[in-house]
């Protein structure tokens, strides 16, 4: 299990230096964005000042997720088994598909676990930065993201058990996206036609207020979608092995 843990890790490293050097890029211009609240051009702006300390989670919580969700995939390291026959090797030697999907759960584990940790440090350098309080809110926000993002790695590997191919993975996840994507776009569609629009409308504000509360409830539910996904993706993926030997 552990060489198998390590192989996987190893294929995907190259893509992870990248996505880490992208994501810190990112990461950075949000806490430059921050110190120039503090001490820089934008300080001498009440209206910006007063926008982005109404909706500071932009600046704390996005980079966070670009974080989790790059190092939520795996360059494609899944797919080149495939491509390479290994799981055919594999289905000659003692390495059962129990061993093969649960070493693609943990690997992914582990890389998402890492960018966890990079999120913390971000928050916490980033409160350091605003003379901020690093609360248990914060965490446990970045802990549900953590749990949200890790269960959607796992039905993505799931997928890739099922299917083999990357462009169907792909369109599959899309089509799920762009559907959860316009379900919510149409009741926030809805609900700002009801309302008497002003002219100095902001809309970020409106989200923070409107969807605020779903945040005390976001770290139990994604702790429940977490373990129901890793549930289902480790029989489903075994299924699916078995299938594709059969």
């Amino acid at each position: 299990m552990k060489g198998l843990i390590y192989k996987d890790l190893m294929l995907s490293r190259k893509y992870y230096i990248m996505a880490f050097l992208y994501c810190f890029m990112f990461a950075l211009l949000a806490f430059l964005v921050r110190v120039s609240m503090i001490c820089g051009n934008l300080s001498y702006n009440e209206e910006i000042l007063d926008s982005f300390g109404k909706n500071m989670y932009i600046l704390r919580y996005i980079p966070c997720v670009i974080f989790l969700f790059a190092f939520s995939a795996d360059g494609a390291a899944i797919f080149s088994d495939f491509n390479s026959g290994w799981h055919r090797f594999c289905s000659t030697t003692a390495i059962g598909e129990k061993r093969i999907a649960g070493a693609k759960l943990l690997s992914r584990t582990a890389s998402v676990t890492a960018a966890y940790l990079v999120s913390l440090l971000y928050i916490t350098i980033f409160c350091l930065a605003g003379s901020d309080s690093l609360t248990w809110h914060m965490i446990s926000n970045v802990t549900a993201i953590y749990f949200t993002v890790l269960g959607a790695a796992f039905i993505s590997i799931t997928l890739s058990f099922v299917f083999q191919k990357k462009q169907t993975v792909e369109i599959f996840l899309t089509a799920a996206a762009g559907l959860i994507g316009l379900a919510g776009t149409s009741v926030m569609m809805i609900k700002l036609n009801s309302m008497n629009v002003e002219e100095d409308f902001d809309l970020l504000d409106f989200f923070r207020i409107e969807y605020g509360w779903i945040f005390s409830y976001i770290l139990p539910a994604a702790a429940v979608f977490l373990a129901a996904a890793v549930v289902s993706a480790f029989f489903v993926s075994v299924r699916a092995l078995q299938r594709r030997e059969n």
